[in-house]
């Protein structure tokens, strides 16, 4: 997963990041400096953040998708 203000694809514009020099000129929605983290979180330093099993909803339900249950 990654921030949505990364990449050439980027859906937001974030004060926290620099748009992607090959971005295309959609309409992005922008975060205003008011929303912005005081002590921004790892999706939001780094390029991508790996998660694991338990962060994802998937895996959240009473049981695993297309089991035998």
């Amino acid at each position: 997963m990654m921030c949505p203000a990364v990449g050439p694809n980027a859906t937001l514009e974030c004060p926290l990041r620099e748009l992607h020099r090959n971005a295309t000129d959609k309409i992005r929605i922008a975060v205003l400096k008011g929303n912005v983290p005081e002590a921004p979180d790892l999706i939001c330093t780094q390029t991508s953040v790996d998660f694991g099993p338990e962060d994802g909803i998937r895996d959240a339900q009473l049981r695993r998708y297309q089991s035998k249950e």
